[in-house]
């Protein structure tokens, strides 16, 4: 086994962790206040939209920070038995995710009943069964690719146990080749090879682990600063380009699996991993928000669909509103999840 594990980052208490996660979590609700604006291209002002595709630009790494942190929990272990992952971490998710799930269905038949619409039982059974099928809420697919990830991470982990270094980093490697293969549209080559295997969001929680266990050569915060801002500057400005030329919203450069949003989240990862060390009443606060995180996750968009609503007729600059609807929405997740009978377990 490689000696060269860094053991001295803070991986026994996970503060760090914590703190990363729920800033996380505070992107995804983010992103989808400003995906809102983003994809109403040529219907608002360009600096509405420059505002949005900004915002949306620099939270991008929200979903593969997810998953980052996952590989550094899970895969930090020393053992993990297979029975006990399945019936203890993916139990974990699946049970809130199938309770927010039918809360979904719920709201949308409901307005169908409102709007007049006929709601056999036939048509009822069929629409639960097209929305556990597709996701009943658009947010939802990540806890489909997660459970399916969930599923293969007792095999990775035997394996990440028993490799060095540069076997870890082999993998990486290829996963980032293939990364940027696809991003110049050369999937042709890469499926003649049938390097599926090194591919997809499998690479991400492996990432996690190695950037949490090994030494990177470039952590420093001017490299890591310099990194962000690329990456968020190619997603923004590719974002725009694109956008422009089709005429229509283009999201190609704010997919998860691009090297411009892999670079700023390994420079967010980083960052908190080496620098962040909260205390005292803020510590307290990202316990609580880390631990209730996937809760938060699941119920955000129906909180956030009520705000809009009360908010429809509401004018406000996109600069401040965003960040604005954004923390009206998580102090609202937080009230449900107080109020509602057994809150702690509908919240992962």
């Amino acid at each position: 086994m490689d000696e060269t594990r860094d053991i001295n980052v803070k991986i026994q208490n996970y503060e760090w962790v914590d703190s990363l996660r729920v800033l996380a979590t505070f992107s995804v609700i983010i992103l989808h206040v400003a995906a809102r604006l983003a994809v109403q291209y040529g219907k608002i002002s360009d600096s509405e939209w420059w505002t949005a595709n900004i915002y949306d630009s620099i939270v991008r790494f929200c979903v593969p920070i997810f998953l980052m942190i996952s590989g550094t929990v899970i895969f930090s272990k020393t053992y993990i038995s297979t029975k006990y992952f399945l019936q203890k971490r993916l139990a974990r998710i699946v049970w809130p995710f199938l309770f927010w799930t039918f809360i979904y269905i719920f709201k949308d038949l409901f307005f169908q009943f409102v709007q007049g619409e006929p709601l056999t039982v036939v048509n009822i059974l069929s629409f639960i069964l097209i929305q556990f099928k597709e996701g009943a809420s658009v947010h939802l697919w990540f806890v489909y690719m997660i459970i399916g990830l969930y599923l293969f991470f007792p095999i990775v982990a035997k394996w990440i146990h028993n490799s060095e270094r540069r076997d870890i980093e082999y993998f990486l490697i290829l996963w980032v080749a293939i990364m940027i293969l696809n991003l110049l549209a050369l999937q042709s080559l890469v499926k003649q090879f049938h390097l599926i295997y090194y591919s997809g969001f499998i690479g991400y929680p492996i990432l996690g682990y190695y950037l949490t266990n090994f030494k990177a050569i470039l952590e420093r915060k001017i490299l890591l600063f310099s990194a962000a801002l690329l990456g968020i500057s190619i997603s923004a400005v590719g974002t725009f380009i694109l956008t422009q030329r089709d005429g229509i919203f283009n999201e190609f450069f704010f997919k998860y699996l691009t090297p411009n949003v892999l670079m700023v989240s390994c420079a967010v990862f980083l960052y908190f991993k080496n620098w962040v060390n909260v205390s005292g009443w803020l510590k307290k606060m990202i316990i609580f928000l880390s631990k209730y995180s996937y809760g938060i996750f699941l119920v955000h968009m129906l909180v956030l669909w009520v705000i809009e609503i009360k908010l429809k007729n509401v004018l406000i600059d996109p600069v401040v509103g965003i960040p604005l609807i954004s923390s009206l929405c998580l102090a609202g997740i937080i009230y449900i999840l107080h109020k509602i009978p057994y809150g702690k377990y509908v919240a992962g």
